[in-house]
């Protein structure tokens, strides 16, 4: 399951398919009030709007489905451990939620930085759910992680096939990963001991040309101010030189890194496709879910 940033899988509980402010005037008024607040970003008060749902629904899976909704509006708003109780509290309601369940209880865990509890609730619905769409952002969600957290090209491709539902895409992003090379952040200062260098090296050749042109620069006054034995300029401009000359060195690290991030987060994309946790009108009045992409 995904931030966007940082997220492995945005499960989006956008209860209705419907623009900002446009909540069906059908729905029960906590129902529009819930999704309203939602649209303007209030997570908090949306997760409170539908655990009022709770209480003023009648069966077991409006109750439950009412708690899931809650639960993730309480991740949107970073109350992790109350998220955590609601998705509790919507499994017992109803047994039937548990998978959509498991995938956000991966994505907390992910967020909390427990990689190895994420991929234990991401593998939990891989291997018990038989529900194709489940598998698959189960699937999708593993092997981003795999591939974000240890970089283990083989098993994120394992993760994919065992899914069932891997597409060409996300299968085409591994491999084009697995081809590329990471660069040596190591390599890129040695390097940068050459002005603009070590930018080069890892494909940032608007910097390269930008930290050559100003070390020149400043070398050059340097040069002509000790010619002309203009000592208190030559001190000025070395002191500039040393910070851009350290600049060229500490750039070429950081480049190296912006390289590597680049690349796996390209590779990434594909993987974290957004999904929505979708109330099916059709089944109004009662919540009944759907998740799709």
């Amino acid at each position: 399951m995904m931030k966007r940033g940082f997220l492995s899988i945005a499960l989006a509980a956008s209860l209705l398919a419907v623009g900002p402010g446009r909540a069906d005037d059908s729905l029960p008024s906590t129902v529009r009030l819930a999704l309203n607040l939602q649209d303007e970003g209030d997570h908090l008060l949306a997760a409170v709007e539908f655990r009022r749902m709770i209480d003023e629904s009648t069966t077991g899976a409006d109750k439950s489905a009412a708690a899931l909704a809650a639960a993730h509006e309480y991740i949107k708003a970073k109350r992790l451990d109350t998220a955590t109780q609601m998705l509790d509290l919507a499994e017992d309601l109803n047994a039937e939620h548990e998978y959509e369940a498991l995938l956000l209880r991966g994505h907390i865990a992910e967020i909390k930085k427990r990689h190895r509890e994420a991929k234990f609730y991401y593998e939990s619905v891989l291997n018990g759910t038989t529900n194709s769409m489940l598998k698959s952002i189960a699937g999708r969600s593993l092997a981003a992680l795999h591939l974000s957290v240890v970089q283990d090209v083989g098993q994120a491709r394992l993760a994919l096939v065992e899914s069932g539902t891997a597409d060409d895409a996300a299968l085409d992003a591994i491999e084009l990963y697995s081809c590329g090379k990471d660069k040596k952040p190591v390599m890129g200062g040695i390097l940068g001991i050459i002005p603009g260098l070590g930018y080069a090296y890892s494909g940032e050749y608007a910097n390269c040309l930008r930290s050559l042109i100003l070390n020149g620069l400043f070398i050059w006054g340097m040069i002509d101010t000790a010619e002309n034995e203009e000592w208190g300029f030559f001190g000025v401009i070395t002191f500039f030189e040393l910070t851009w000359y350290s600049g060229s060195i500490y750039g070429g690290i950081d480049a190296a890194h912006r390289h590597n991030r680049d690349r796996l987060n390209e590779c990434l994309v594909p993987l974290r496709t957004d999904t929505e946790l979708e109330l099916d009108r059709a089944e109004l009045p009662l919540l009944s879910f759907r998740i799709t992409f």
